[in-house]
């Protein structure tokens, strides 16, 4: 019967360090093959609300008094 063994915190961290090492050489060489560039954005503007035209409210207001006014007469 083969004997189970459990690896020791040695082995672990070999394997770990072989898999960080790995990942560090990888990102190197992307590095070293790609430029970085910054890379400028500005906020997405939000479409502009017409403003309301106050004038032409006032003036159908004033428009509509007056207009009631004078039917009550």
């Amino acid at each position: 019967m083969p004997e189970e063994t459990e690896p020791t915190q040695t082995d672990i961290f070999q394997q770990q360090k072989k898999t960080i090492d790995t990942l560090v050489e990888v990102l190197q060489r992307q590095g070293s093959t790609q430029p970085q560039q910054i890379i400028y954005a500005s906020p997405a503007e939000a479409p502009e609300k017409p403003t309301p035209n106050y004038l032409l409210w006032i003036g159908i207001a004033v428009a509509v008094f007056i207009l009631f006014k004078k039917g009550k007469k």
